[in-house]
């Protein structure tokens, strides 16, 4: 599961990295039906915490998985989120704030066009959706299902999307494909999407058809 949360986490912050404000990707992503947006989810684990599972993963898959700057700086000087009562918020009792300064503190640039709400979510679900889809094709979960219930239990991912697989079949792979294909060429090889999306976009197949060995189609005849 947090193979799957760290790239979603991790899209948050370049959105952060980009410019765009803190208030509205936490408020896209729980417009999409997500319990809390990402930075409140990084305030209540603890920013700490939150850097070594990130240093763990990026170790592990290096080739697609960075680290942030902004978590480093901020454990540097003892913004842990709510344990410390400063993160990314300013946290007072039960009051929460985005803290005070924040954007230069990090040294952030801001946006430099406006981006929609549906526009920050749809890049932050799309990193959900990528990382899940190659989940599935390497076989870390036997179907498309289980990890949908573990998604929806486990991560709070919004039950009547009905997790990020099925979530991903109601879109259609091919549009996808497309859409992830368009900011790759913009954002760089962490939008490349996995080759079950374009095995699945290809012949108009979804992640449901099955047992991940026979979504996958390609290593089925291994």
């Amino acid at each position: 599961m947090n193979r799957i949360l760290m790239p979603y986490l991790r899209e948050a912050m370049h959105l952060l990295e980009d410019g765009y404000p803190l208030l509205e990707i936490d408020a896209a992503m729980r417009e999409f039906g997500m319990p809390m947006g990402p930075f409140e989810v990084l305030d209540e684990v603890g920013l700490d915490v939150a850097k070594n599972a990130a240093e763990v993963l990026t170790r592990a898959f290096p080739e697609r998985m960075t680290l942030s700057p902004i978590l480093g700086k901020m454990v540097a000087a003892g913004r842990l989120g709510k344990k410390s009562g400063l993160g990314f918020y300013r946290h007072r009792g039960r009051e929460r704030k985005e803290a005070p300064g924040l954007r230069r503190f990090l040294g952030l640039r801001r946006a430099r066009r406006p981006l929609g709400r549906e526009n920050l979510a749809e890049r932050m679900v799309l990193a959900i959706i990528n990382e899940a889809a190659r989940c599935l094709e390497e076989e870390i979960v036997s179907d498309a299902g289980m990890l949908d219930l573990a998604m929806v239990f486990g991560a709070g991912f919004p039950p009547f999307r009905g997790g990020p697989l099925r979530y991903a079949d109601s879109i259609g792979a091919a549009k996808i494909e497309g859409r992830m294909s368009a900011m790759r060429a913009e954002g760089g090889e962490r939008f490349k999407p996995t080759a079950l999306i374009h095995t699945l976009s290809a012949r108009g197949g979804s992640f449901g058809d099955g047992p991940a060995r026979e979504v996958q189609g390609v290593r089925a005849a291994s």
